[in-house]
């Protein structure tokens, strides 16, 4: 009798640097991360979202959905 082999899942991790520079004459914030993160889980949320929805509040497929955790309990930081 062979023994199975066992089957590992590949995850497959980039690294990237990117370099911005202000174009513009405003003011940009004093920490623009906050600014990319927002940006970038908008984007996420917008190619996983499997209704269209506006916003996951009440939606009724969380169990099948990629971008399921949604933090509500804020107490612990202040929020």
């Amino acid at each position: 009798m062979s023994a199975t082999p066992t089957v590992h899942p590949v995850l497959a991790i980039g690294l990237y640097a990117l370099d911005f520079a202000n174009a513009g004459a405003h003011q940009p914030p004093s920490f623009p991360g906050n600014h990319w993160r927002g940006a970038l889980g908008h984007a996420l949320r917008d190619l996983a979202c499997i209704t269209g929805a506006r916003t996951c509040d009440g939606c009724k497929q969380t169990h099948a959905c990629a971008y399921a955790y949604q933090p509500r309990a804020r107490a612990h930081c202040g929020h």
